[in-house]
């Protein structure tokens, strides 16, 4: 008899032994769930606008995402993504991918990453960062995990700052009425890493409450503490103006004055430096091997923290850094001889390529009735005013161009047209 109870004793010690790993990942899950509900309300009750959420997670997180976390959360545009746990993320398929894009393209400014595997979260971040496909301006709530505070991985937090990593610390043995608690800690930006990565503590959530009530997302970039960053520049006049002499050279220009201006009031130290053979790339371009050349090479390399140089606001610009406001705006027109024969609509399109052609000629075939209304609504109104009729013999003529996704019409004499092409510089 005694040796059955002895058994049935041991079975039960064995099972429990078995149980502890699976009921302790239950437990943390769900002080997990319980923390996000407290941070995604506190950040969508700050006075910084959230304009869509993004979770990232794997199966062994998945129930963190589950009604409760929705019906206790305010209301706000999610994408969620669950990925495979051997989905390597430096190269991630097409579901992915596509699902991420989204999230940039519909300008998600909270990402919650929870990930089991310290090394998918590293290549998700490494990933995002180099095509742009996470953006660094984002805020940012992921696991504590030391293998993402790599030597490697260093660089990237000098461009991901507003992020809290969440440490999670289970009941302490011997202390049974204690509870859990999690550690919030975040990157030293504006402090250098060196050789060792060391968090900053930010707050401790413990029985639903933060123990500090410290602001979660504090503004790093208002005072630099007197840092270095690296500055590269291009001569282009009037942005950049490079004065040579003897000795040195002594740079100014509108660029670089408010470069110093920024510098007084972040307090920084600006370095400047050029790229190699600037006289040669000058802004650069992509190469053979798929790295890039020029004062984009060094941004894109992140061997400079800000770039000067008459950057235009466009499209291919913002695929490899990030811009500034435009602090100025320049228009570019160009002057064309109407033609006088009867294909006189082709003056529109002589400037452009074969190729190019195509979108005036759309505008124009779109817009041609479009335009003979508003001309016959503007002399119906001009006659209304002044009781009598436009002569029929003025030649004028309109076109009418494509900016900003608004119709513009513009009168020019029958001698010559304009097409203005405003650019934007940061």
């Amino acid at each position: 008899m005694k040796k059955i109870i002895l058994l049935c004793v041991l079975l039960c010690a064995n099972t429990l032994a078995d149980l502890t790993p699976i009921l302790k990942g239950l437990n943390e899950r769900k002080d997990l769930e319980k923390i996000l509900v407290d941070l995604l309300n506190e950040m969508t009750g700050s006075d910084d606008e959230i304009t869509c959420m993004t979770f990232v997670c794997d199966a062994v997180y998945l129930n963190v995402f589950d009604g409760d976390l929705f019906k206790r959360t305010m209301a706000v545009p999610i994408v969620m993504i669950v990925v495979e746990d051997y989905e390597d993320l430096l190269s991630p398929n097409f579901d992915t991918l596509e699902s991420l894009r989204e999230a940039r393209k519909d300008g998600c400014n909270v990402y919650v990453i929870l990930l089991a595997n310290g090394l998918q979260t590293s290549r998700l971040l490494r990933f995002g960062d180099r095509y742009r496909i996470l953006d660094t301006r984002a805020k940012y709530i992921m696991l504590h995990d030391y293998r993402l505070f790599h030597s490697d991985l260093h660089y990237l937090w000098k461009r991901i700052i507003n992020v809290l990593f969440l440490r999670y610390h289970s009941i302490s043995v011997g202390a049974p009425k204690s509870k859990a608690w999690f550690d919030l800690s975040t990157v030293p930006f504006p402090n250098p890493i060196k050789s060792v990565f060391v968090s900053r503590r930010v707050d401790i959530w413990n029985n639903g409450r933060f123990h500090y009530n410290r602001t979660l997302f504090a503004d790093k970039t208002s005072n630099l503490n007197n840092e270095v960053l690296n500055v590269v520049y291009l001569d282009h006049v009037p942005s950049v103006v490079v004065t040579k002499t003897n000795e040195t050279n002594k740079v100014g220009g509108v660029e670089i004055e408010i470069l110093n201006t920024l510098a007084k009031q972040m307090n920084f130290q600006p370095k400047l430096y050029q790229p190699i053979n600037a006289d040669l790339y000058k802004w650069g371009q992509v190469q053979a091997n798929g790295s890039f050349s020029g004062l984009l090479g060094e941004m894109v390399n992140g061997q400079a923290d800000v770039a000067l140089g008459n950057l235009q606001y466009n499209p291919y610009h913002l695929e490899l850094t990030d811009l500034s406001i435009p602090y100025t705006s320049q228009c570019f027109t160009f002057l064309t001889p109407e033609a006088l024969t009867d294909n006189s609509w082709k003056t529109l399109i002589l400037p452009f390529k074969v190729r190019e052609a195509g979108g005036p000629v759309s505008v124009w075939r779109d817009n041609k009735q479009h335009s003979l209304h508003l001309r016959n609504a503007a002399r119906r109104v001009f006659t209304q005013a002044t009781h009598r009729m436009v002569p029929e013999t003025s030649n004028w003529v309109v076109l009418v161009i494509l900016h900003s996704g608004r119709r513009i019409l513009q009168s020019q004499h029958d001698r010559y047209s304009r097409k203005p092409c405003p650019q934007s510089h940061n």
